[in-house]
């Protein structure tokens, strides 16, 4: 066989409470070692499109989208792990296996659900391959909503569930989902503060904190993370204000916006005011 073959692989946040079982790298494994059993297989082009960190529910998917556009020229034949992977929208995955292939001359394979639309009968779309997809949808749904419910009660709990902690904290080292205040950083803040308390405009904050070679946030995590960083404070936008416009900034739990438009000021919660 020489038409090219694509195995597309997917795994969302919610599939991450599966296991191991549904990891990126078993997918790919169990995928090659389908068309290893299989000879009609060999010599073919093999092309691999995974989307990692996205839902099945719609196909808003750059590299499924990018694979769709390459059906019937020059991909002939889509393999999945099984029907979630492609997607959960019963709607969606119905028109493509029942529809949009067979007018494209696309064949495709769920390896788990033991389905090849080269070898079903009549409809591509079977009862069991209906109802299965209608359980893939509604299971997104709900384990989404488990998501969102666990993620609020954590929130209300004074967890901290960003992966990045605001400039001035850090991630505990000892408590999960708990913030410290990083002193260095701290120092800065507090400064910022002062200085716009005392009426220096954004952009002479941003020139003062450069000509002492203070870090920006961004340059001063990229440090901390090693991936480098020019480690200047921004101080004009295209538009030609500052942009030290709209950044945020905490200190003992107050916030406090900079809002740079005919009238620049710092901006406090009304009741902190």
């Amino acid at each position: 066989m020489t038409e090219t073959v694509a195995l597309y692989m997917r795994l969302s946040s919610e599939d991450a409470n599966e296991g191991e079982s549904f990891s990126i790298g078993n997918q790919r494994d169990l995928l090659h070692h389908f068309l290893k059993g299989h000879r009609e297989f060999d010599g073919c082009t093999v092309m691999e499109f995974c989307d990692d960190g996205y839902t099945g529910t719609n196909f808003d998917r750059p590299e499924v989208q990018k694979m769709l556009s390459m059906a019937g020229n020059p991909i002939r034949c889509i393999i999945v792990k099984d029907f979630s992977r492609f997607g959960r929208n019963l709607i969606e995955v119905g028109d493509y296996l029942d529809q949009i292939f067979p007018f494209l001359g696309v064949r495709f394979i769920a390896v788990n659900e033991d389905y090849d639309s080269k070898k079903s009968l009549g409809s591509a779309v079977s009862l069991d391959v209906s109802l299965k997809a209608m359980v893939y949808e509604m299971y997104s749904r709900d384990i989404s909503e488990k998501i969102r419910c666990v993620q609020k009660a954590k929130m209300k709990k004074g967890e901290y569930l960003c992966a990045i902690a605001f400039y001035g904290y850090k991630k505990s080292g000892t408590e999960k989902n708990k913030l410290e205040i990083d002193e260095p950083a701290a120092d800065v803040v507090r400064r910022i503060f002062r200085m716009a308390a005392d009426g220096t405009a954004p952009t002479q904050i941003a020139l003062s904190l450069n000509t002492e070679g203070i870090l920006s946030p961004l340059a001063y995590r990229r440090r901390n993370h090693t991936d480098g960083g020019d480690g200047k404070w921004p101080v004009t936008l295209p538009t030609g204000q500052g942009t030290m416009s709209g950044a945020l900034f905490v200190m003992n739990g107050i916030r406090a916006v900079w809002s740079a438009g005919n009238e620049p000021q710092w901006t406090f919660p009304k009741s902190r005011q």
